[in-house]
């Protein structure tokens, strides 16, 4: 029985990103909490976005590039369009984060979370049309 869920994570590009973009997403908020309960007296909840940023985006790249696009193209400029798609869903991010702060909760955490929510679609459709695409090839 166990073996058609296997098998279907093996066939689908689409459940092999939600799987590994849902621990990609814990992974983050988890760096993003921690470091905010350790360094947010010391700095602002966005450098502490950044920083969290920094330390996840390249678990993410190694992960969705393994497992998720199976990608061979040349590492150093998928990276970098990886990075750019990342970077771009970074400040999107922090734009909801501080409307979320301002107008929703006062709860950085919370807020945290919400922010996810509204950037996982971006990112997912970035990376397909842009970081992981095939050289020649329309998806």
């Amino acid at each position: 029985m166990l073996a058609h869920p296997i098998r279907f994570l093996r066939s689908s590009r689409m459940a092999r990103f939600l799987l590994v973009g849902a621990y990609n997403t814990l992974f983050g908020y988890v760096v993003f909490v921690a470091l905010y309960y350790w360094l947010g007296d010391e700095v602002h909840y966005n450098v502490v976005l950044f920083i969290s940023y920094i330390i996840s985006v390249t678990n993410s790249y190694l992960l969705q590039r393994r497992f998720v696009f199976g990608s061979r193209a040349r590492p150093l400029a998928e990276f970098i369009r990886f990075n750019v798609v990342n970077f771009v869903a970074m400040l999107i991010n922090m734009g909801l984060l501080s409307l979320a702060v301002e107008h929703v909760t006062r709860n950085v955490a919370i807020a945290q979370a919400l922010a996810l929510v509204a950037t996982t679609a971006f990112i997912y459709v970035a990376h397909t049309l842009f970081s992981f695409r095939r050289a020649g090839t329309d998806r």
